[in-house]
């Protein structure tokens, strides 16, 4: 097998892209940590210093891609890597499109095959995301194991069979995301954001996924009745142009700020009085498990599954109900908003919930042993 010194089952991961997102963070938080147990390496698109540095697993560990995907060079190198016989192969999945790891895993590897829902419809919105649907009668039922986020992301994978996937929790670190008052100054002093201000966050890619420019539209409604007020969005991608533009054309440039990349989100979650995901599909958001272990307010598009409503105080609102809806609704919430003490207790209910890293690790641990007895 591919362990070098047979004390471990081997288990090679598909995949982590060169952007950050619920994949990438899956695996971090919760197949890494199973290195003690197991021989874990990652495949990973492109070498990117930053992805590798927050995926706690050694360099050595990491195998780069090589090819375009489809390529003769790709296959090549695939079927190569399924030589080495993995005891299993994790492959992590938006949609069945790019499907070749999974073949090539049955055709050429020894090895127990995981197939792992992370969304709820294809990423590319074309005609080739026909494709998913196509392929999956025949590409699904490869799998020795079905793993998902929520049951409409097994829905969506995994079609008649999805009854039969397992649900494994985007686990965080629910302690790294506890409100915390001096966060919430030091944050809003670093930005010069005033301490009164009311403070509406976004974090995710910029992508037509993520549908941040219906929300710069509601943050404008918003503004309109209370002036007061400042929009953090968090992440990179490449609407990030598009997106300055709109604010621009909004007249809100100064009071929207592009933080970028960031690695200490659970900071600017203290900063903030409320936090919109405006999706427009979702798998089961990692960042609002997290939102939800610092307690801020959330305001989430009903096209996100009610399975991610972990605490019970998650408001969904229809994208077709339109800006004026939204701006009201974030108002709501803003009149409610809960005190800092309730905030505070937060991350222990999502612990409850079972979704602390810890416990999605054991639990995946469970899993893999299950395939390998």
């Amino acid at each position: 097998m591919a362990n070098d010194n047979n004390t471990k089952p081997s288990v090679l991961v598909f995949e982590a892209s060169d952007r950050w997102g619920g994949i990438e963070s899956f695996i971090a938080n919760e197949i890494c940590p199973l290195r003690q147990w197991f021989d874990v390496h990652v495949v990973t698109q492109q070498e990117d210093a930053d992805i590798r540095r927050r995926i706690p697993i050694s360099d050595d560990r990491f195998i780069e891609m090589e090819g375009r995907y489809g390529s003769a060079r790709y296959r090549r190198w695939l079927r190569e890597l399924m030589h080495r016989r993995f005891d299993i192969i994790h492959v992590n999945k938006n949609s069945l499109m790019k499907y070749l790891p999974i073949t090539y895993a049955r055709r050429y590897a020894d090895s127990k095959v995981i197939i792992h829902s992370h969304n709820t419809r294809p990423s590319v919105r074309s005609a080739v995301s026909a494709l998913h649907y196509m392929v999956r009668p025949w590409i699904e039922p490869l799998a020795d194991a079905r793993l998902a986020c929520s049951r409409t992301a097994a829905a969506y994978m995994f079609g008649k069979d999805a009854h039969a996937a397992e649900i494994v929790n985007n686990g965080i670190d629910t302690e790294r995301f506890v409100y915390r008052p001096q966060d919430r100054a030091e944050v809003r002093r670093e930005l010069g954001i005033a301490g009164t201000d009311t403070v509406l966050m976004n974090v995710g890619r910029f992508t037509e996924q993520k549908n941040q420019k219906f929300l710069l539209d509601v943050f404008a409604e918003y503004r309109a009745r209370q002036p007061h007020s400042t929009l953090l969005l968090v992440g990179e991608g490449e609407l990030r142009e598009a997106l300055e533009r709109h604010a621009a054309e909004l007249r809100l440039q100064d009071h929207v700020i592009f933080t970028g990349r960031r690695n200490d989100v659970h900071r600017l979650f203290s900063a903030a009085d409320l936090v919109l995901f405006p999706s427009l599909y979702e798998g089961l958001p990692t960042t609002l498990v997290e939102a939800q272990a610092n307690g801020v307010p959330v305001l989430a598009s009903s096209a996100i599954t009610a399975e991610a409503d972990i605490t019970g105080t998650v408001r969904f609102e229809e994208l077709d109900h339109g800006v004026e809806a939204w701006a009201d609704a974030v108002a709501d919430i803003e009149r409610h908003a809960p005190d800092m003490e309730r905030r505070g207790k937060a991350a222990a209910i999502v612990r409850e919930h079972g979704y602390d890293r810890a416990d999605g690790v054991l639990y995946l641990k469970a899993i893999y042993d299950s395939l390998l007895a």
